[in-house]
Parts: structure tokens; C-alpha cells; sequence
């Protein structure tokens, strides 16, 4: 039985393998064949070079550490600002991360304008002017200029938002 199935599995497989990407990925760029080899002079060591590209750029501190990391906020959250935008015309973007730990609780969360917020991970209890609301990942809402808002944890999953804020200047 195992060298029926070999025999009969043998010549497709064989196929397969040296027909290469071309004739099932239509992503290759015409390459043909299976993968071509790398010399050692193509590849681009990630040593010191690489950390102070990564330093220039402002992605990473010379030491190591995000640029932007997550600082206490809003009680037991964390927040950073991931981007911020003038548009030329009297407002601006800032889109924010925010980070709720298991079993922890944001209370008076108050923006600078209105936002709209994206549950990005974890589950909770949202509560906008006393109505209590329960959110989970892939849920998408509006807070009004001048609402705050409290957020609980009660799961055993951070909750990530990402909060894009739009600020008159």
C-alpha cells in the first residue's frame, strides 16, 4: 500500500516542485524554477548599520526603545500617539493607542475633540454619559466633543483602541 501510494503520488509531486512559482503564483515576476540562490555579499546584516538607520528614522531610540511608548493615562490605561496631522485648514488628526489591562478600569476619558474609536483587541464594558455599553474587537464608535468616557476589563484580554481625534487649531 505505501508504494502504491508513492508511485501514484511521485511524478505530480516531482511536477510540482520543479515547476516552480511561475506557473502557480502570478505575484513572481516571471521567475521560473524554484528558488534562486543567495550569495552572502545580498544579505544585509541587521548589526549597527541597521540600528542607526532604525534611530535616524525615529522608530527606535538608540537604546532600543520605541520612539513613542505607552505612558499612564486616563487612570489605569496607558495611552502613546501614534501619528498627528495638521490639515492646513484650522484642524488636525492624532490617532492614539490606548491600553486597557485585564481587570483594569480607564475612567474620565476626556479628548480634545470629537473621535472616533476602533476596538482593536479584547472585550469590555464602554460607558458614555451613565449608558453602559458592551464592545468587543472589530467594534467601531463615535465619542462626541465634550463626552467622556469609562472603560472595564473584566476579561483576561487587554483591550486596544485605536482613537483617531480630530482637534481644531
Amino acid at each position: 500500500m505505501a508504494d502504491t501510494f508513492v508511485t501514484r503520488w511521485s511524478l505530480p509531486v516531482a511536477a510540482l516542485l520543479t515547476a516552480g512559482c511561475s506557473c502557480f503564483n502570478p505575484y513572481c515576476g516571471g521567475a521560473t524554477g524554484l528558488l534562486s540562490p543567495v550569495t552572502l555579499s545580498e544579505v544585509e546584516p541587521a548589526g549597527p548599520r541597521f540600528a542607526a538607520a532604525q534611530a535616524t528614522q525615529g522608530s527606535v531610540r538608540a537604546e532600543g526603545q520605541p520612539a513613542n511608548p505607552y505612558a499612564p493615562a486616563f487612570g489605569d490605561a496607558l495611552a502613546r500617539e501614534v501619528y498627528r496631522a495638521s490639515s492646513g485648514s484650522g484642524f488636525r488628526v492624532e490617532v492614539r493607542d490606548v491600553l486597557v489591562g485585564p481587570g483594569r478600569k480607564a475612567s474620565r476619558i476626556h479628548l480634545a475633540g470629537p473621535a472616533v474609536v476602533e476596538v482593536r483587541s479584547g472585550a469590555g464594558r464602554f460607558t458614555m454619559d451613565s449608558t453602559p455599553t458592551e464592545r468587543k474587537t472589530g467594534a467601531t464608535f463615535a465619542l462626541p466633543e465634550g463626552q467622556t468616557l469609562d472603560i472595564e476589563n473584566p476579561g483576561v484580554v487587554p483591550i486596544t483602541l485605536r482613537v483617531q481625534i480630530i482637534v481644531a487649531e
